[in-house]
């Protein structure tokens, strides 16, 4: 054999090389083979072997082509026995369940998710939500805020920051944060927070009043309701009616007493193991929709250096603070205007 065809043999050899390098690379790490699979391939690979000794004195070029070929086929069969099927993507959670009372249910079967709605269980977005004649739950939402369902409410999560209220009752709380921009559908109109406390409650043709109505009472804050009459706002203290034809009716009401009392029997009890006095003292005013100052007689120790020990876990807001501040030496009555006044026990 000439210089130049040793060169050429040799070019052709490091192209079908190359070619078989890349498509190894394309197919990428196989899985393990079973034994009868790995005996079949070798087989491919002793009849190839055969035919390019057949075909040896056709010229080296064809001979490595098909080579390249064969050792393409055989990585191809690598590839579809060997690659896993992709996992389903994770599905989006909307929050977990803070507290659940009574029959309370995740309705929803999406991602197999489903069943009563125990503390700790992730929602997903898309799941459903339902309450029973006794029942009442708390939802702890990633995007922000508190949401709670009275006796007898469905709700649907949309998103992260759309909920539709099918039925019964529904309380939002965005929280401290900025304005979270919560959008809750409904069938009488829609209802967007404004960085606020409020709640939603579906009214039907046998409730007082007659005809099908959304009951809008805003706590504090303010919402915009988009009604089939037009956009109407409501700020705090507002108890609005919006009737299915679109007509709205105004009231007022104060954000503490019985009005918000099922929201407040819903709330999450916070953990108080080693908490200062003064910050449960804001949570349970904050969830009694009051404010709260010291009165006469003062208690002997100032309340910022009052640590708490224990727990209020399954307890509503008014009767923790009823157990903590007995623990404290202290008690509180209500003021005139709505605030809870905090003296010594025996004031």
């Amino acid at each position: 054999m000439s210089r130049d065809s040793r060169d050429r043999a040799h070019a052709s050899t490091a192209e079908g090389e190359d070619e078989v390098a890349a498509l190894y690379r394309m197919a990428g790490p196989p899985r393990e083979l079973a034994e009868a699979e790995v005996e079949s391939i070798r087989e491919a690979a002793r009849e190839t072997w055969r035919a390019h000794n057949r075909r040896r004195a056709a010229g080296r070029r064809r001979v490595w082509l098909g080579a390249a070929l064969a050792a393409g086929l055989a990585a191809a069969l690598l590839v579809g026995l060997g690659r896993p099927t992709p996992a389903p993507a994770p599905l989006s959670v909307a929050g977990s369940i803070q507290r659940s009372v009574g029959q309370a249910q995740v309705t929803s079967s999406v991602g197999g998710v489903g069943g009563p709605a125990a503390v700790g269980t992730p929602v997903p977005v898309g799941s459903g939500l339902t309450t029973g004649g006794d029942g009442r739950l708390a939802l702890a939402l990633r995007s922000g805020g508190s949401l709670r369902l009275d006796h007898d409410s469905r709700v649907r999560i949309d998103s992260a920051r759309s909920l539709v209220l099918e039925a019964g009752a529904l309380y939002f709380d965005s929280g401290e944060g900025p304005a979270s921009g919560m959008v809750v559908h409904t069938p009488l109109g829609v209802v967007t927070d404004v960085g606020t406390r409020f709640e939603l409650r579906l009214l039907d043709a046998a409730s007082p009043g007659g005809g099908a109505r959304l009951r809008v009472r805003v706590r504090d804050g303010e919402v915009r309701v988009g009604a089939p009459a037009g956009h109407v706002r409501a700020g705090a203290g507002t108890d609005l009616m919006v009737a299915a034809g679109g007509s709205t009716r105004r009231g007022r009401l104060a954000p503490y007493g019985e009005a918000w009392s099922w929201a407040a029997r819903t709330a999450p009890a916070p953990a108080i193991e080693g908490r200062r006095l003064v910050d449960f003292l804001d949570w349970a005013a904050h969830e009694m929709g009051t404010g709260w100052r010291l009165g006469e007689p003062r208690p002997a120790v100032p309340l910022e250096e009052t640590i708490l020990h224990g727990s209020v876990e399954g307890l509503t807001p008014e009767e923790a603070l009823e157990v903590v501040l007995r623990g404290s030496g202290l008690e509180y009555r209500w003021a005139a205007g709505g605030d809870l006044v905090i003296t010594a026990a025996g004031g």
